[in-house]
């Protein structure tokens, strides 16, 4: 994890990454990563203490992967895709894994990545990222850790401007509130933006029919 103290800092790391070509994705380096993350989230410390990184790994298995796997292949039958290139990612403060499932989705697609993760570190983050750090010095996965860079840093605007006009694609979760920030920031004509605005769940139940059902069947009910 890189604590970006200044503008040339993310200047050198930008450098850096434009140097490194892009993966194939779904690659076979790439799968064996993911499936040597699952273990370390899968570990019986980690899943006694952290139960949604125990979720997280069981997403990260090489049968769940594989699924992905196919199905992007059954969606690419006679075209020719390639990465999209440099990803900058902003994942949401409030829940702590998901910055893991957007970047991985990113890098099965074998696209380069800047993750900026939140200077308000949890626990549970801390652990996150110790366990990324300590997989990522395996000389193994050398190559994808030269395409994937982690860096925190307070909101700043010179930064965020930088990343995002250097950037081929910008993933931006947290509200509608950092969505239209982000979108301030310049980014080159052909950048593509995904973004994970506010969101309202909604669920609406027929009353009278609810009360006409059996206990066990509401119970069903509800767990659906």
């Amino acid at each position: 994890m890189d604590k970006i103290n200044n503008i040339k800092e993310v200047e050198y790391l930008v450098n850096d990454l434009n140097q490194q070509d892009l993966l194939r994705p779904f690659s076979k380096n790439i799968l064996e990563f993911t499936t040597s993350l699952s273990s370390k989230f899968l570990s019986q410390e980690i899943s006694t203490t952290y139960p949604e990184l125990t979720v997280l790994g069981f997403w990260l298995r090489k049968s769940n992967i594989q699924k992905i796997k196919l199905d992007f292949e059954k969606k690419i039958v006679k075209k020719n895709l390639v990465p999209r290139g440099l990803v900058f990612q902003i994942p949401p403060s409030n829940v702590n894994s998901i910055f893991i499932y957007s970047w991985i989705l990113s890098l099965l697609a074998g696209n380069k990545n800047i993750v900026r993760v939140s200077y308000k570190k949890s626990e549970q983050m801390n652990l996150i990222c110790n366990i990324l750090e300590e997989i990522l010095i395996d000389k193994k996965w050398i190559e994808i850790k030269k395409r994937n860079k982690f860096i925190t840093y307070e909101y700043e605007d010179e930064i965020n401007n930088y990343l995002s006009i250097n950037c081929d694609t910008k993933v931006v979760w947290g509200g509608d509130r950092t969505v239209d920030k982000m979108r301030t920031f310049k980014q080159k004509p052909h950048a593509t933006e995904i973004n994970f605005p506010d969101k309202i769940s909604i669920s609406i139940i027929n009353y009278d029919e609810y009360m006409k059902l059996k206990d066990d069947q509401k119970l069903k009910l509800i767990e659906k």
